[in-house]
């Protein structure tokens, strides 16, 4: 049985993450710029669909694949030199185009909080990107300066790093089976963590909102009775072509 990755997103954390792209893309343009104008920046799940039908450009699943287009080169090339440049004209400069690879490393370094980053060596079709490009809970950045875009994808993994993590819940004593009357019949239930929502965002939920749980990847989920007594930890999965839980303790 295949385990599923599990990571969804609320508004409010959604918030929260553009506010961290933002403060992290506003610290690196003090060093990298002296371009004035106001950053605008915009978080929502990565889809499928607008993944595979670009190019990207990688270097290690611990930093943003970034979106290799015009709007990438002119994005940079504005606010490092001060004029939109193609993406042919810095790669035929000998000046240009290190001081554009350092600019990448460098946002990258301040996005995920590195001392360094990798170098941008990588350009991939979207399909052959890294599952953690695609997976539930990948994210999909938009940073806007003026008229110049930056469209890049962040790992669940990455935007974890940008969330306040959830207070542990506290340590259930564990409960046998052989504790229960052996007659009749049990009923199981798969408890996911829960989340909390205003009741104003909770009167806007659509249909194709995502919805992250207070709960890690990889972190198992409880398995019930109905009376909320627990007695094990499960995760999801996929067992021939039906959802299933694997017991893990």
């Amino acid at each position: 049985m295949d385990a599923l990755p599990f990571r969804l997103y609320g508004h409010r954390e959604l918030a929260r993450v553009e506010e961290q792209v933002l403060a992290a893309t506003s610290r690196w343009l003090e060093s990298w710029s002296g371009a004035d104008g106001t950053l605008q920046v915009s978080a929502t799940p990565a889809q499928l669909a607008d993944v595979v039908s670009s190019a990207w450009l990688t270097a290690g699943e611990g930093q943003p694949a970034l979106r290799a287009d015009s709007g990438l080169y002119g994005f940079f090339s504005q606010l490092c030199f001060g004029a939109e440049k193609s993406r042919a004209a810095l790669a035929a400069s000998e000046l240009a185009q290190p001081v554009l690879q350092a600019a990448m490393e460098s946002w990258a370094a301040a996005l995920t909080q590195a001392e360094q980053a990798s170098a941008y060596s990588t350009e991939q079709a979207g399909e052959a990107l890294a599952a953690i490009y695609t997976a539930t809970g990948a994210l999909w950045l938009e940073v806007r300066s003026g008229s110049q875009r930056l469209s890049a994808l962040v790992s669940a993994a990455c935007a974890a790093k940008m969330l306040p993590r959830p207070a542990p819940g506290p340590e259930l004593a564990p409960l046998s089976l052989r504790e229960l009357r052996l007659e009749g019949e049990v009923a199981l239930e798969v408890y996911a963590a829960a989340t909390g929502f205003t009741v104003q965002e909770a009167g806007t939920i659509r249909p194709g909102d995502v919805i992250r749980l207070d709960q890690r990847i990889g972190d198992a989920f409880e398995l019930r009775l109905k009376d909320g007594s627990v007695v094990g930890r499960v995760e999801y999965g996929v067992s021939r072509a039906r959802l299933a839980v694997r017991v893990a303790r």
